[in-house]
């Protein structure tokens, strides 16, 4: 998978060969591990998708739910 990655100052082509994490999405931060190549695309050897602070993990999603159940209730 070739993407580029860009913090609103510089942008940096990124090639990765590999299974992406399910939170990989357009849009979303990513932190990818490898090295700078020849012409600037940096290669990445693993990929770690970053999520926002919101982010609840499917197995606490009901729990969450449950929380904020009974605090609506007191």
């Amino acid at each position: 998978i070739d993407f580029v990655v860009e913090d609103g100052k510089a942008r940096t082509p990124v090639r990765f060969s590999g299974i992406t994490p399910a939170l990989f999405v357009e849009g979303s931060g990513v932190v990818a591990e490898g090295r700078l190549a020849e012409g600037g695309v940096f290669i990445a050897d693993n990929l770690l998708a970053k999520h926002d602070e919101k982010y609840v993990p499917r197995e606490m999603a009901d729990m969450t739910k449950a929380r904020d159940a009974v605090a609506q209730t007191q």
